[in-house]
């Protein structure tokens, strides 16, 4: 039987402990639709949705490993050293190991993560070590702290791309002056990833790849793992995908590279990228990690994909501007000689060969070193096989 007379008021969705969790209702108390989620706006109130929670240990060493190094300077100039790892997941290992990496550049450097999930945080409470590394429940409002550097990986896959600037415009309003955001994306394991550094204009200022090279078949193989802005653009007439694309020519151009290991080649593709007019910030030595960070967005800059590469003098001065020519003041080599053609030439005093014999091979010999492809992609290398020509680092 009903237990409801006819007629009578039934419980709203309020009193069934609904409402409030994303659903709306209309006036007959029916579930119509779920709200998009609150990024902004209320306090005391943490916003934004619970990740899925998939963590590994290691998962983020190459973003710490970019804080640590090209980013370290955010770090050291900032009066209060906070750091946040937003949606840490279901284990605080990689919280952890942010902290135990960023420590070297800053000892007093404070990191908190922070998760939407109570029982995260609860879970998380034996791994704290205070006061440099705590735990808190918060979302998009950062429970109110104010940090230099936020850590935001994995968190926006789940969102709509439409909500992605609205998301960037809550977590950097809560920087610290001078402060950076770095959200992105990454795979199971860590391999490989691609992530935005924002500053305070809520804009991203530079694009970063990083791989494990041995596994990378070419560059677009990280594509899957873009940013949520642009996961859906890669497309012809797209930036990221005009980019991806010239990598790729690069990549192949490159290939008689890879007989010193995918590390030289994925150097000589970097160079040969900036060459063609990206503005590509880091250099060999951030190469060799299996990074790059090119501008973004690129703005006018790339130069059409059919425009062939830039000249390899193209605004270089001449290696021998101002120099005194070798010869200068010299006899020349063949000076007294018998042409070769002109029969065979006596021996000379005492049995000596004939001079003027492989006057051409000097010649060419002087030639070599001329390669200032090669010598563009190595500059600032100590060698081909030095620390790993052929040997990838571990991750």
């Amino acid at each position: 039987m009903c237990p409801y007379r006819v007629g009578a008021i039934r419980p709203t969705l309020c009193e069934q402990g609904i409402h409030g969790r994303g659903f709306e209702r209309d006036v007959s108390g029916v579930t119509v639709s779920r709200r998009r989620p609150r990024l902004a706006a209320g306090r005391a109130r943490a916003l934004g949705l619970p990740t899925r929670g998939t963590t590994a240990p290691n998962r983020l060493r190459r973003v710490d490993r970019w804080l640590a190094s090209a980013g370290w300077s955010v770090l050291r100039r900032a009066t209060d050293p906070l750091v946040v790892d937003l949606g840490f997941g279901s284990s605080p290992v990689t919280t952890v190991e942010m902290y135990d990496r960023l420590r070297p550049v800053r000892a007093d450097v404070r990191v908190v993560g922070l998760e939407l999930a109570p029982e995260r945080v609860a879970a998380a409470e034996p791994a704290a070590r205070p006061p440099g590394l705590t735990f808190a429940r918060g979302g998009f409002e950062l429970a109110g702290l104010r940090p230099v550097v936020i850590r935001a990986m994995n968190v926006l896959r789940q969102y709509e791309e439409g909500a992605v600037e609205s998301a960037w415009a809550a977590l950097v309003g809560r920087l610290q002056t001078g402060g950076i955001l770095v959200e992105g994306t990454c795979d199971e394991i860590g391999r490989r990833a691609c992530w935005f550094t924002l500053g305070p204009d809520r804009r991203p200022r530079s694009l970063t790849f990083s791989a494990h090279l041995g596994s990378l078949t070419r560059p677009s193989d990280l594509a899957p793992r873009l940013p949520k802005s642009l996961i859906a653009r890669n497309v012809p007439g797209e930036d990221v995908h005009a980019l991806l694309t010239s990598f790729d020519a690069a990549w192949e151009r490159s290939a008689p590279r890879g007989a010193f290991g995918p590390r030289q080649r994925w150097i000589a593709a970097a160079g040969l990228l900036r060459r063609d007019g990206w503005l590509v910030l880091d250099g060999p030595h951030r190469w060799r990690l299996g990074e790059l960070t090119v501008a973004w967005p690129p703005g006018p800059g790339p130069m059409p994909l059919d425009a062939g590469p830039m000249p390899l003098d193209a605004g270089r001065t001449p290696l021998d501007a101002g120099r005194t020519p070798l010869d200068a003041g010299r006899t020349p080599l063949d000076a007294g000689r018998t042409p070769l053609d002109a029969g065979p030439t006596p021996p000379g005093p005492e049995g000596l060969p004939p001079s003027g014999v492989g006057s051409s091979w000097l010649e060419s010999a002087e030639c070599l070193g001329e390669d200032t492809e090669h010598r563009l992609v190595e500059q600032d290398e100590p060698g081909l096989l030095d620390g790993g020509g052929s040997r990838e680092h571990g991750g």
